[in-house]
């Protein structure tokens, strides 16, 4: 400066462009999570216009919609009415103002569904919606009564439940007045938002169905609102990553089986019908109908009542919870150059070695795939060695959560060849006590084949909590009624009214089921384990037989989630079932891994061709035992 002349200086060199944001997450699976038919229409409609009750005295299957409050329970009722009327109605007043904060439907409504001019064996009842505040909203006990059959058409829902001593009050209802399926109607656009007092209410209603075996059904509407590729193209449901993880909110929160669940899309703006729009409400109304005449079915063998005009179907609605994902980790491995030592020196990373072979060369159990229509024929055709048992009772015992009830149901899926729900079975997350209560016992294919299964309460580690051991060898020897509820501090005693003190041979149980789930058995706790092996050394002295179902394989080894064929390739499933044997000490061939039915809303070759291999197991066990019983009672 100052001095000769200056240049300017070279500008310095541009910086690097800050680097993009990352693609947003795909926002579907590469192929469907769910098998559905899209050309099912004309199928489905005439299934529903030809069904008739399973009681030829019941006249009606009735179906009560119920659910938190704008979450379009009338118009999910008008929109089953227009998939039969090929039209636009409105036999259901629906409201569609936003902000509603108090329920458009105040008094208990029956709708009736017609098809052309013929009026259809069904009748949707509308009540007041749900709200969060215990004052507020459709009460619990009106819904539980109404369930019941204690609510008269035209009840006007107040802040406080009826009272026996009102007029509306139905005090010796009859088997036509109750309701044989409650169906939780949900909006998918806002389940996460969904208050947990609101979800709390519906699991009261729901324990207190459940324990009379009233199944449930979630029908989740507004799938278009909560998910902008199925607002584009209502195909893409199936393949909608935010619609499945809106049903495993509803599944994990209230605890129906992602089975029972069903994502429909309500008629809103539309002034014509949609086939589309129309499968995804009748599949899920197929659904409703044959579970509800299951019960029917059920319950009319029970109490043997003749004088039943109709059957009833509830919907409510369910709230939503927060979904929680799992931490995912990168770790590095670092390996010094050379002989340096690790600091002194270039660390180089270094690829983890590749995983070990998840699968065998070959199967490690021979296995025949398509054995499923030998295995269902020869069950169908199997008679009891013994001409005076009709039904031979099979007692399932297993820790909460293990999927007792979901096996009860997978079996009965495979003989009526659809999605049952016979056994209640409950799929919420974290759940610390059992679902099922009361000891009870579920014909298979309504009869048709000469087995009961008994389904009990669920075990759990601590002395004073679950089922006690005491009631469960009670219950294989006979002493325990259906029915019964287990005291969780005190096992039956002779002296109560659900004691039998002289069981006949049908009342025993000829095989113990224990149900152990293969994703958790290697963590679960010691104590219950323990409890386990009471059992089996009691009953092992009258040589009752047992055998082991283990499930959830899929959630146990990917590669089997992937696919079950591989079921007996897999070193994780072999290594499962190796530690079942060990920990209770039946031998590995009486150890069957399966599949139960869970997210499935048809049946599947697959997953029945493995539980009839191990049902096919269970019922001859069984028989032996009572071919070898020689008419003596076990005690």
């Amino acid at each position: 400066m100052g001095g000769g002349n200056s240049t300017p200086a070279a500008a310095p060199p541009p910086c690097n462009p800050p680097p993009s944001n990352p693609p947003p997450c795909n926002p579907e699976f590469p192929k469907p999570w769910r098998n559905f038919k899209w050309d099912q229409k004309s199928e489905l409609k005439n299934q529903l216009e030809e069904f008739t009750p399973s009681d030829p005295n019941v006249k009606d299957i009735k179906i009560l919609v119920a659910g938190q409050i704008g979450a379009g329970k009338s118009s999910f009722i008008n929109s089953i009415n227009n998939a039969f009327q090929g039209r636009i109605t409105s036999s259901a007043l629906a409201n569609s103002s936003s902000g509603g904060s108090t329920s458009f439907t105040k008094k208990l409504k029956e709708h009736r569904i017609r098809s052309g001019k013929v009026t259809l064996p069904f009748v949707f009842s509308d009540i007041m919606g749900l709200e969060p505040d215990a004052l507020a909203g459709a009460q619990t006990q009106d819904i539980v009564n109404a369930i019941f059959g204690h609510l008269k058409d035209g009840y006007e829902f107040k802040s406080k439940p009826l009272s026996h001593e009102e007029q509306q009050y139905a005090g010796d209802p009859s088997l036509s007045d109750k309701t044989f399926c409650l169906v939780y109607v949900i909006a998918a656009d806002t389940v996460q938002f969904t208050d947990d007092k609101l979800i709390d209410k519906l699991k009261v209603i729901r324990q207190s169905i459940s324990d009379e075996g009233i199944p449930q059904v979630i029908v989740m509407t507004k799938v278009d609102d909560a998910c902008p590729l199925v607002k584009k193209d209502l195909k893409k449901i199936y393949y909608s990553k935010k619609i499945k993880e809106k049903m495993q909110m509803c599944s994990d929160k209230v605890g129906v089986p992602m089975c029972n669940i069903f994502p429909v899309k309500n008629y809103h703006d539309e002034i014509d019908t949609d086939d589309c729009v129309d499968i995804l409400i009748l599949k899920a109304l197929d659904q409703v109908v044959r579970v509800a005449d299951d019960s029917l079915f059920e319950r009319s063998d029970t109490l043997s009542i003749l004088s039943v005009l109709k059957t009833k179907i509830f919907i409510t609605y369910p709230k939503e919870i927060r979904s929680n994902r799992r931490p995912t980790w990168t770790i590095l491995r670092l390996k010094p150059e050379g002989n340096k030592e690790m600091g002194g020196g270039n660390s180089t990373a270094v690829a983890a070695p590749p995983p070990p072979n998840p699968e065998f060369a070959k199967p490690w159990r021979n296995f025949k795939r398509d054995q499923k229509s030998e295995l269902k024929k020869q069950l169908e055709e199997f008679s009891l060695s013994n001409p005076d048992v009709k039904h031979i009772k099979i007692l399932v015992a297993g820790p909460i959560g293990a999927g007792k009830s979901s096996f009860i149901n997978s079996v009965n899926n495979i003989f009526e060849g659809r999605i049952t729900a016979v056994a209640p079975a409950n799929s919420s997350s974290g759940d610390a006590k059992s679902f099922t209560t009361i000891l009870k016992g579920y014909n298979i294919g309504r009869g048709k084949i000469p087995l009961v299964f008994v389904d009990i309460r669920g075990l759990e580690p601590d002395a004073l909590a679950g089922t006690q051991p005491e009631d469960i060898i009670k219950a294989i020897y006979g002493h325990v009624k259906d029915g019964y509820k287990f005291d969780e501090s005190k096992p039956l005693s002779h002296e109560d009214q659900q004691y039998t003190c002289d069981p006949s041979l049908s009342d025993q149980a000829f095989c113990l089921v224990y149900v152990i789930p293969a994703n958790t058995v290697s963590m679960t706790d010691d104590k219950l384990f323990e409890k386990l092996k009471v059992i089996r050394h009691r009953i092992s002295e009258n040589g009752i037989p047992q055998v082991i179902v283990m499930t959830k394989v899929d959630e146990a080894c990917p590669l089997v989630r992937k696919d079950l064929k591989k079921i007996y390739f897999s070193k994780k499933i072999k290594e499962k079932m190796q530690i079942c044997s060990d920990k209770l000490g039946v031998p590995m061939c009486n150890i069957f891994p399966v599949k139960n039915y869970h997210e499935e809303i048809d049946t599947d070759d697959d997953i029945d061709a493995l539980i009839l291999k191990a049902l096919d197991q269970i019922v001859r066990v069984a028989d032996d035992r009572l071919f070898n019983s020689s008419g003596t009672l076990l005690n």
